[in-house]
């Protein structure tokens, strides 16, 4: 419904040219396809197994296997913890280059200055000269700064 120039409620209907259009598919619209396409045939195929007839070992098998393998090479180690602010820096050092670049980064960083109260106390401009390698170090190092600098990091190794 909707109001004329004098106020009156009028019911707007749909012209018959709009409803014929709705009523009959045009022309040039893409038809359904019959067939599915073979991404969707691929998609909706269940997997099948790789190997059927392959039994995969047995519990037992896989105990005897693992010590097998310590009895020759030694029961295994995991890796050393990192702490959680150098892997912060890490993160932060590897914006915009290359794995190794950072790496080299953080490793002359931490031969330079060893604590991360070092790297406070450290006069303006020593840390950047010494990730400079990495690229963008004014940047990076004030956010390193503005990171060590955050009461809940204080405290941390």
């Amino acid at each position: 419904m909707c109001k004329t120039p004098m106020s009156k409620p009028v019911k707007s209907e749909p012209s018959k040219r709009a409803t014929a259009a709705k009523a009959r598919p045009r022309d040039d619209a893409p038809k359904p396809s019959a067939k599915p396409s073979a991404a969707k045939k691929r998609a909706k195929a269940p997997k099948a197994e790789p190997y059927p007839d392959f039994l995969a070992p047995s519990a037992d098998d896989a105990i005897k296997a693992t010590a097998a393998l310590a009895a020759a090479h030694g029961e295994p180690k995991p890796p050393p913890r990192k702490g959680v602010i150098n892997s912060l820096v890490r993160t932060i050092l590897s914006q915009n280059t290359t794995d190794r670049t950072s790496l080299v980064a953080f490793e002359r960083l931490k031969a330079g200055l060893p604590t991360w109260r070092g790297v406070l106390d450290a006069a303006p401009g020593v840390a950047e000269e010494l990730v400079r390698c990495g690229g963008l170090a004014d940047v990076k190092m004030e956010r390193v700064r503005a990171i060590l600098n955050d009461p809940r990091v204080r405290g941390a190794p």
